[in-house]
């Protein structure tokens, strides 16, 4: 001890007779306060006193240190918890933006955290509050970006109809210099079109008629899978195209060129050829401008002009009268053939039929042409080509049918009706922000602050309309300042977007497209409620700058306009369709469009992706 050291002992005490005597007591006092023993006794008592204290106060502050310690990592341990779970749920994940799950993930023994999900528009923010023993409290925010890859798909056409009968009125297709650009009819027949319409692009029927009732025009070329009757004054400047037969039975009627497999019967104009599996006739004025090839019989050719030439394989017989031609090769004979202008000969292949031929001035032929006959002749008058005749030739051997192969258009197989769902994450993975709409906010035409809210929105958007009874957007001028998809029910109700103007707002193109979703998977179409439809009649998308969008229902999709001309620029995909206008045609010009995954399969949904901010908000 120090205290057992000799510099380190206290003065003695003075003798009692002198303790009342103030001046001694003072010196002794003195002695002792400046004795080094008893200031080291001092330093040693403060010392003591101060490491009692602060051992009391590290008791006190490693117990909260512990709690806190706690709950930071039971916040930890849910973060953790809770990225494994949203990575796992993938495209379910965030079924709409604002969509909050409070219980996302949750632990009730230690550690204990509660986190909770919040969905915006790319992003996945997940809140963790983590619990200590003693009552410690400690949050956590981790800010995830929700991205993903989505393959993107074009319908196969500028218009698509799954099935039903077609009357065109008023409607015109404008192919915009487009390729690709096509109406197809899967199901069903193109009843008839009026004198306004117009389709400036291909026309397929994948399994259907095609009977022309009045003056339409067609720009492309039409293809048929089956059969092809024409009553009117139309014009197919491209080529028509029928696995059945062709009857064309109007004088004003222009054609490209015709094939078929089936017989061909013309009245009207062919600019090329006319090539038939079966039998040809061509009457009443009937002109081809190229030539014709009949696996059948050339049945007759009265008051027609062939300017080419005329090759027909069937052996039976042909009827010509009042006719030009080029020059005519048949495997049968002639059962008349008077008053007609032959350019290069004369030859009938069947091997002793009788040919009628006129003679004098019922056939002319070329200075230097033939005829050539199987058979003998029967014919009346004077004629000049006797000398060039010859009958019952030997060796002579029937043209060949043509051959015709169906073009790959018409293969069903190639037109696959694409089901459709909206999958929200397929449109945040594009950058679109998802916004569910309640039932009690779908009439835009009587509530002007909704379309208000749309006008607003300057981030793509997807508005979820499915929730309402019936969606009315009748009369509604809506400026974009950014792109849009509605969707809308099938529920047997008549969405109306009628008379509704859909235009720019900020000097940008913008989309604007329309979906009544096909959730059952399978072949064709799929209306759940035969009676929904998708109104767009005299709707209107801008065109300076360009709005453009898809108009997708399995149902009935109804186009038209009465008046001045409107139109929807885009495409159309719809189970049936109504084309039903007047006065000036309802346009659709053909742009096409980009949809996520539109026909295709395997398209990864959104998900998580890089974590952007992780911070500590406070006790919860």
């Amino acid at each position: 001890s120090l205290l057992a050291l000799p510099f380190m002992r206290f003065p003695p005490m003075p003798p009692l007779e002198l303790l009342d005597d103030p001046t001694v007591m003072l010196q002794w006092q003195l002695e002792i306060f400046l004795n080094p023993a008893f200031i080291i006794a001092m330093v040693l008592g403060i010392m003591t006193l101060t490491v009692s204290s602060a051992v009391v106060n590290t008791a006190v502050v490693t117990s909260g240190v512990r709690s806190t310690l706690q709950a930071q990592a039971a916040a930890d341990a849910g973060s953790a918890a809770a990225f494994v779970q949203a990575t796992k749920a993938g495209s379910g994940l965030c079924p709409s933006t604002g969509y909050v799950k409070a219980d996302f993930a949750e632990s009730t023994t230690a550690p204990r955290y509660k986190v909770k999900l919040t969905c915006a528009t790319s992003t996945v923010t997940l809140t963790s509050t983590g619990h200590g023993e003693d009552g410690g409290v400690s949050v956590v925010e981790s800010v995830y970006r929700f991205v993903g890859s989505v393959t993107n798909g074009t319908p196969n056409g500028a218009v698509v109809i799954g099935g039903g009968t077609i009357s065109a009125s008023s409607f015109v297709l404008d192919g915009n210099g487009q390729p690709g650009a096509s109406a197809v009819l899967m199901s069903g027949d193109f009843n008839t079109c009026n004198s306004t319409t117009r389709l400036e692009s291909d026309l397929v029927l994948l399994h259907g008629k095609l009977n022309l009732t009045n003056t339409c025009v067609f720009d492309g070329n039409v293809y048929v899978d089956g059969v092809v009757e024409g009553s009117s004054a139309a014009t197919i400047t491209g080529s028509l195209f029928s696995t059945g037969s062709v009857s064309i039975q109007n004088t004003t009627a222009t054609i490209g060129s015709v094939t078929a497999l089936g017989d061909v019967t013309m009245l009207g104009h062919v600019k090329g050829d006319i090539i038939a599996g079966g039998n040809v006739t061509v009457q009443g004025g009937g002109k081809v401008d190229g030539n014709i090839y009949a696996g059948g019989t050339l049945l007759t050719l009265n008051n027609a002009t062939i300017t080419g030439d005329i090759v027909a394989a069937g052996t039976g017989q042909t009827n010509i009268y009042n006719a030009k031609m080029g020059s005519i090769k048949v495997g049968g004979s002639f059962s008349q053939f008077g008053a007609a202008e032959v350019t290069r000969g004369i030859v009938a292949t069947k091997a002793g039929a009788t040919s009628k031929i006129s003679g004098a001035n019922g056939v002319k032929i070329g200075a230097t042409s033939t005829i050539v006959l199987g058979g003998p002749i029967d014919t009346w008058g004077t004629n000049s080509w006797a000398p060039r005749l010859t009958q019952n030739a030997t060796g002579l051997t029937a043209p060949a049918a043509p051959t015709i192969t169906k073009p790959s258009i018409l293969n069903a197989a190639g037109h696959p009706w694409v089901d459709y769902s909206i999958v929200p994450t397929d449109w945040v993975a594009r950058g679109y922000e998802v916004v569910t709409q309640p039932a009690t906010k779908c009439n835009f035409q009587d509530n002007p602050s909704f379309v208000t809210e749309l006008k607003n929105r300057k981030t793509p958007t997807l508005l979820d309309l499915r929730a309402c009874g019936t969606v009315n957007f009748y009369n509604v001028s809506l400026p974009l300042d950014t792109d849009f998809v509605i969707a809308i029910p099938d529920n047997g109700s008549t969405h109306s977007f009628q008379e509704a103007k859909i235009t720019s707002a900020d000097g940008e193109a913008h989309t604007f497209t329309i979906v009544m979703p096909d959730d059952t998977k399978g072949d064709g179409p799929t209306c759940k409620n035969s009676s929904s439809q998708l109104k767009l009649y005299r709707a209107s998308l801008g065109t300076s700058p360009m709005i453009s969008g898809l108009a997708y229902t399995p149902c009935k999709l109804w186009v038209g306009t009465s008046g001045s001309a409107l139109g929807w620029n885009g495409q159309f995909y719809s189970g049936s369709m109504n084309m039903d206008g007047g006065g000036s045609a309802y346009t659709l010009t053909y742009i096409p469009m980009s949809v996520p995954s539109f026909g295709v399969s395997g398209s990864s949904a959104a998900v998580l992706g890089e974590l952007q901010s992780r911070r500590a908000v406070g006790a919860g």
